[in-house]
């Protein structure tokens, strides 16, 4: 069983910010496009807000899943055109595989959530497969995350600028970090 995961983007505003009906309205198409672009074996689920997994079971090859998420991805990134208002989407996939990413829907969840992070971070519009190291490099910037915060709670870190003097004038005309 492959799961990929799916964050749906607005291209303008990164999120659904245009009101209910609208908003409404683009959920109902993007969950049209995701019924063409899938077979009748697989099962997409709206998680909340405009994330989507979509499960793709009884692949011939394991890595039939590429052609089916390129699909995807093409169907939804098509532009919207609601009422009068034309709403370009872009949408990152991650990918975890059963059973080499998580042997439960939690961790398969889990994997192909970090793998989605990581697409996201890198280029919009793409997909990418679950790696171990993903784990790793979210540990190292949860722990650079949480040292940042303890260091502005103990006051530890300092600002310093260095004041560029006017030549004419000898007098400070800016400061530079």
């Amino acid at each position: 069983m492959i799961v990929p995961k799916i964050l749906l983007l607005t291209a303008t505003e990164e999120k659904f910010e245009y009101g209910h009906n609208i908003r409404d309205l683009l959920l109902i198409e993007i969950s049209n496009r995701f019924t063409v672009s899938i077979r009748e074996s697989d099962t997409v689920a709206r998680l909340g807000g405009d994330e989507f997994v979509v499960l793709l079971a009884n692949l011939p090859n394991e890595n039939d899943y590429e052609i089916t998420i390129r699909r995807i991805l093409k169907y939804i990134s098509d532009p919207v055109m609601i009422e009068t208002r034309v709403i370009n989407i872009t949408a990152s996939a991650g990918v975890s595989v059963y059973p080499r990413h998580g042997i439960n829907y939690e961790s398969l969840l889990k994997s192909a959530d970090l793998a989605m992070y990581r697409v996201k971070d890198l280029e919009k519009n793409n997909f990418q497969e679950y790696n171990p190291s993903m784990s790793s490099m979210l540990t190292r910037r949860i722990t650079l995350d949480n040292q940042l915060k303890k260091s502005i709670i103990n006051n530890e870190l300092l600002l310093e600028y260095q004041p560029i003097i006017a030549v004419q004038t000898g007098k400070i005309s800016t400061l530079k970090r």
